[in-house]
């Protein structure tokens, strides 16, 4: 994530503020001072239930620790899943991790970012800052 360019977009932002925005869906009520809309919260559940679905299903095809998988995932096709630019291929492949304590932290980074992204593009954080723009890229 280092090399994403996380830490020149979140300077100057206010930290309680972000980490209000990262929190997973159940644990936002338990934030001091967040409004909370249960039904967005609800659909924002929902969101970050699929996100896990997909990863998960994307760990056992690179044959991630704990998932019985019969065949590897050819090496093209895990390079193109690593990839995040359009037009491009990752140099390095999608492997699978190797730990469980991994693949959760793995997971919850993913959701917690789906969910800043979500509530930052619908203004419901960090309102008086552009912080990114959405194209149809």
């Amino acid at each position: 994530m280092k090399r994403s360019g996380y830490w020149e977009h979140l300077a100057g932002l206010l930290m309680k503020e972000v980490r209000a925005a990262i929190a997973l869906p159940k644990a936002v009520s338990k934030t001091p001072k967040v409004v909370q809309d249960k039904e967005m919260e609800g659909e924002l559940q929902k969101i970050c239930e699929s996100v896990e679905r997909v990863l998960r299903k994307a760990l056992a095809a690179a044959g991630g620790i704990g998932i019985a998988s019969e065949r590897e995932l050819p090496h093209r096709l895990a390079r193109i899943l690593n990839t995040f630019k359009a037009g491009t291929t990752s140099q390095d492949p999608f492997e699978s991790l190797q730990e469980p304590r991994t693949v959760t932290k793995y997971l919850q980074t993913w959701k917690r970012l789906v969910c800043y992204f979500f509530r930052v593009t619908l203004g419901l954080f960090l309102k008086e800052v552009t912080v990114f723009k959405l194209t149809s890229k």
